[in-house]
């Protein structure tokens, strides 16, 4: 225990150990890595990320004080995932340096430990016969005790009830599965054993056991329903104590290890992982009583010495790839009272040939047993051919060739699509959806046998159909952006998983937007989506349960079991539907930079498939698997009229110019862009306006009695023999100057007809915009607009009748005239000189 520790913080410091990275000592043989396989033949040794390379060797701290008396053997792996196979890497060589290990410290100071995750996602062979043989392997290299991961909850926690205490179907496990974090639901009392304890280098060891707190979300809800999972630190810590108190009756320990089915996100060095907030608890504030921790979950591999809190001490924090890639191997030198005086930790990296190791160990031979008879059986179970693939159908990668969970992927939607043709009974708006990390292998070109295709759905689900609204169906698409159940973004695991759908949904999205406001358009069909309208969703269990944080999806009405397993359903598909051509079009894009509305013959533009700065959706206009043609043009369209083309660079497309001409009716339209030569459609609607008239300032538009250029409105009063002002005015209310007006004599009051009367005048405005005319003592006068002849004006008396002065100015868009009656006197009086004007 970590009260037992005596070096001091002078000694630490004096050796350069605080926060550097942990490897073996100097004389530790160094083994070569082994090599990394392409994704094809392994993909699940692909997709681990390279370790940073760690120095060679952790000085010891011996003070005075302490003499060791015996060396602790710790060696653990985590993610094991059934990993029984011959190569990448050599199962059976990896028991052989196992057992090295053991043979070099003696039975009696060693314990191997696993840090969970010993089943589920395994490979064909272990999964094809329900992964007993990974139990039963682990049982012949007599595994001393594990940390449960939340893979062992896959099958739910009857399935691993049934793995721990025997007696049914399932091979019984022969170490103990901890799991001190694990309650019954609603209580704090744990359904699972806290820890175990061994006799080993003459003191008591206890090994402590948790799973990631956030398990329930990675597993299906139905399989958990009795159980929930606590703070694994505080989980440990409560156990530390109860270890240390002591209290005989409750258990004690000299020295105490943690499993950690959890882990950093990183390879690289203390700090970059120290950044994350769970990695940094379960390093430094895990008790001060515990010796060492070793972590799993995350596939990363590091070997830290990690400060503890509240103290001036350090201890080995370490994790060892997956899928039995390396060993993490820690050694404690203790002294006769169960005292730590110094350690070393290294992860090492397999050496030893499968032959090598059975010759040698019976323990490997025994291995080496089970694994021939699992391969065997297997490769009867999964010869079998079940389609043709014209291409390699691939899950999204990074750029180092390791799987990319953020990133949409061919294989993912072509699982989608699957689902939807075998779920959807013909309903054109069923929707097929698939989470990235339920699709875990890749196709190769060519035959698909039976082994293939359960590498990528492994995980034995049931084909579930639930009922969503279109406003829900927007929140699961919204849940991509990981969060917690509190809605906060997740602080832990990957901050947005690329959901897989069937080909009838698109949709578009804009990342700078707040969480749970970013999907910007849905589309099932090319029609957009109805809030408020029921459609069916098909997926397995897990994700219809709402598992990796798709809450929502555990909110549809009408949930139904269809009582297919995922693998029956899949591989009946393939057989169905080949030979199978990827489909490399992406269902979601990134849209940005939109305009509000498009005017007609006026540039606006928009950008495509462009990442946000500081955003976690990466983002491209195509799908990130293998052998996906480049995205090279796009092409935008409202119904049959092009509006605009462009050029791919770097797979997006930035400021595309779009002209929208004169033809497209104004209106709501949706703007169609298809990227060539992948087949992606984005749909954008958006309102098309015409483009406003241009107005001539030298236009007239309509008349006035005064320079305001107040409409005329037929008011004014006239007296005959008088002379009266007018004002030539535009659009914008301004006089019009040096503007020609014709001037006609009529008997026809009616300003329509002024044409037919005799010319009698032509006028040009003044700088004013004024014009006059002098008022006949009988008929008509008027004057038309040479430039804009609707703007006329006609004033007068009739000649028979002698009906009383009228006037009507007339603008453009109306009708001719029609008699308004005037009245004696002349309220605006008559013009003075200087002025254009026309007199009888």
């Amino acid at each position: 225990m970590s009260n037992r520790w005596i070096r001091g913080a002078a000694a630490i410091c004096a050796l350069g150990l605080t926060g550097v990275t942990v490897a073996a000592n100097a004389s530790a043989a160094t083994p070569s890595p082994t090599p990394t396989p392409s994704t094809s033949t392994t993909p699940e040794a692909a997709a681990t990320p390279e370790a940073t390379p760690t120095p060679d060797a952790t000085p010891e701290v011996t003070p005075q004080a302490c003499t060791p008396a015996e060396t602790l053997s710790l060696i653990n792996f985590n993610d094991f995932h059934g990993r029984l196979a011959p190569e990448y890497p050599d199962t059976i060589g990896v028991v052989g340096d196992i057992e090295k290990l053991r043979a070099e410290a003696g039975e009696e100071n060693s314990l191997l430990l696993s840090a969970g995750d010993n089943i589920g996602g395994s490979l064909f062979p272990s999964f094809s016969q329900d992964d007993d043989p990974a139990i039963e392997f682990l049982n012949a290299i007599e595994l001393d005790a594990a940390a449960v991961g939340n893979h062992e909850f896959d099958r739910g926690y009857a399935d691993l009830r049934e793995r721990i205490d025997g007696g049914g179907e399932r091979t019984q496990a022969g170490f103990p599965y901890l799991g001190a974090n694990v309650y019954g639901a609603g209580t704090q009392d744990p359904v699972l054993e806290e820890y175990a304890t061994f006799e080993k280098a003459g003191v008591q060891v206890a090994v402590i056991g948790a799973v990631t707190g956030a398990t329930a979300g990675m597993v299906s809800p139905a399989g958990i329903e009795d159980i929930e999972f606590g703070d694994p630190v505080e989980a440990v810590n409560r156990v530390a104590a109860q270890l240390s108190d002591g209290d005989e009756s409750n258990g004690e320990a000299d020295i105490i290890i943690a499993e950690y089915h959890d882990g950093g996100p990183s390879s690289g060095d203390l700090d970059s992982n120290m950044a994350n907030a769970n990695f940094e608890k379960m390093s430094t504030q895990t008790s001060p009583e515990v010796d060492a921790i070793f972590q799993g979950h995350t596939h990363q591999e590091y070997a830290y010495d990690a400060p503890i809190e509240g103290t001036d001490r350090t201890r080995p924090v370490l994790q060892a790839k997956s899928y039995f890639e390396a060993l993490g191997h820690v050694q404690l030198e203790i002294d006769a009272e169960g005292n730590v005086c110094s350690y070393t930790a290294e992860n090492i990296e397999s050496t030893m040939t499968a032959d090598e190791a059975a010759d040698q160990y019976p323990r490997a031979a025994a291995a080496a047993q089970i694994l021939e008879r699992t391969l065997n059986e297997a490769s009867v179970i999964g010869s079998q051919v079940v389609g043709e693939a014209t291409a390699p159908i691939t899950r999204a990668t990074g750029a180092d060739g390791s799987e990319n969970r953020l990133a949409e992927s061919t294989l993912t939607n072509m699982v989608a699509q699957q689902f939807k043709e075998v779920l959807g009974n013909e309903d054109a708006n069923f929707i097929g959806i698939q989470n990235p990390g339920g699709t875990r292998d890749d196709i190769d070109a060519g035959e698909i046998t039976y082994e293939e295709a359960a590498k990528v759905l492994p995980f034995a689900n049931s084909l579930m159909t639930t009922e969503l609204t279109g406003a829900q169906f927007k929140t699961v698409l919204e849940q991509q952006w990981q969060r917690d159940e509190n809605g906060e973004p997740l602080a832990e695991g990957r901050p947005f998983l690329a959901l897989g759908l069937s080909d009838n949904v698109t949709y578009t999205y804009d990342e700078s937007r707040e969480m749970d406001d970013r999907i910007t358009g849905i589309w099932i069909n090319g029609e957009p989506i109805d809030p408020e309208a029921t459609y069916t969703v098909g997926s397995g269990n897990f994700l219809i349960d709402g598992g990796d944080q798709f809450y929502e999806l555990a909110n549809g009405a009408n949930r139904t079991d269809t009582g297919r397993v995922d693998l029956e359903a899949w591989t009946e598909w393939l057989e169905s539907n080949s030979p199978l051509n990827p489909d490399f079009a992406r269902r979601g894009v990134s849209v940005t930079d939109v305009p509000e509305v498009l005017v007609h013959d006026e540039p606006g533009t928009i950008s495509l498939g462009v990442p946000v700065d500081g955003g976690v959706a990466p983002d491209t206009l195509t799908t990130a698997s293998t052998d996906v043609p480049d995205p090279a043009t796009v092409t935008a369209r409202i119904g049959d009229v092009v509006i605009g083309e462009g050029t791919v660079t770097d797979n997006m497309i930035t400021d595309m110019e779009l002209i929208v001409p004169a033809e497209v009716e104004p209106g709501m339209h949706v703007i169609e862009f298809t990227v060539d030569p992948n087949g992606t459609v984005i749909r954008v609607p958006m309102v098309i306006e015409a483009a406003e008239e241009q107005v001539d300032p030298n236009m007239v538009t309509h008349l006035s009695y005064d320079t305001s250029c107040t409409p005329a409105d037929g008011s004014r009063e006239y007296t005959p023999g008088e002379t009266y002002t007018w004002v030539a005015c535009n659009a914008f209310g301004e006089p019009v100057a040096n503007t020609e007006f014709k001037v006609f004599e009529t008997a026809d009051n009616n300003a329509a007809n002024l044409e037919q009367g005799n010319l009698v005048d032509t006028l040009t405005t003044n700088d004013k915009g004024e014009f006059q005319m002098t008022i006949p003592e009988a008929g008509y006068i008027g004057a038309v607009s040479t430039v804009t002849p609707e703007v006329r004006v006609i004033v007068g008396q009739n000649p028979t009748t002698g009906e009383p002065i009228t006037e009507d100015p007339v603008k453009p868009g109306e009708p001719g005239a029609g008699d308004k009656p005037g009245k004696p006197g002349k309220p605006g009086g008559p013009s003075k000189g200087g002025l254009p004007k026309t007199g009888l």
